[in-house]
C-alpha cells in the first residue's frame, strides 16, 4: 500500500488538475469526477490503512 504522504500529494495533484476543466463541458466533467472518486477512494484507504496501524510496519 503506498504511504499516506503519497496518496495525498497524488490527491492534490489531480485536485489542481481537474479544477481547470470547464463547467459547461458535460465530459470535461463527467471526466473529473470519475479522476476525483478514484483519488478519493485511494485517500481514504490510505487514512484507514494509517489509522490501523498498517503503514510502514507499524503495529497498534
Amino acid at each position: 500500500m503506498p504511504s499516506l504522504d503519497f496518496v495525498a500529494e497524488q490527491a492534490r495533484a489531480v485536485l489542481a488538475e481537474q479544477q481547470a476543466a470547464n463547467i459547461h463541458d458535460q465530459r470535461a466533467m463527467l471526466r473529473a469526477a470519475v479522476h476525483l472518486k478514484s483519488v478519493l477512494r485511494d485517500l481514504l484507504s490510505a487514512l484507514d490503512a494509517a489509522e490501523a496501524g498498517l503503514l510502514n510496519g507499524s503495529v497498534r
